[in-house]
C-alpha cells in the first residue's frame, strides 16, 4: 500500500478489467429470469442503458453487470464474471457466472 506512505494509489479504471459500450437494443435479449441451482432465480433486467442482475439469495441488492464484450460481464460490487450463451436459434439461453472460483450455469426460464 504505497499510497500510505503519500504515493497516489492507481486510478480505479487501471486495475478493473476493461468495458464495453453497447446498446440498449443490444442488451435487451440478456433481459430476463435465469434459474440457478441452490440459488434460486436471478432476474436480469434492463434500466436505460444499464444492465444489472438480482439474486436475493445472494446479494441483497440488484448488481451492475458492466460489459467487458458483446457477451461477457464484469461485476464490481462483487468478485464475479460471467458470460451470456446463445441457443442454435440465436436466442439467449443461459448465463455462466464465476464468483469467488465457483462456475454456476443458469438456464434462462
Amino acid at each position: 500500500m504505497q499510497w500510505l506512505d503519500g504515493t497516489s494509489p492507481p486510478s480505479l479504471e487501471s486495475i478493473l478489467p476493461p468495458s464495453v459500450s453497447l446498446t440498449p437494443a443490444q442488451l435487451q435479449p440478456f433481459v430476463g429470469d435465469y434459474s440457478v441451482t441452490g440459488a434460486g432465480t436471478v432476474a436480469v433486467s434492463l434500466q436505460g442503458s444499464r444492465l444489472s442482475a438480482y439474486a436475493p439469495a445472494v446479494w441483497p441488492r440488484p448488481i451492475v453487470l458492466h460489459p467487458a464484450s458483446a457477451t461477457a460481464f464484469v461485476c464490481h460490487e462483487v468478485p464475479a464474471t460471467g458470460s451470456f450463451q446463445t441457443g442454435a436459434d440465436g436466442g439467449v439461453d443461459g448465463i455462466t457466472v464465476n464468483i469467488e472460483g465457483q462456475t454456476l450455469t443458469e438456464t434462462k426460464q
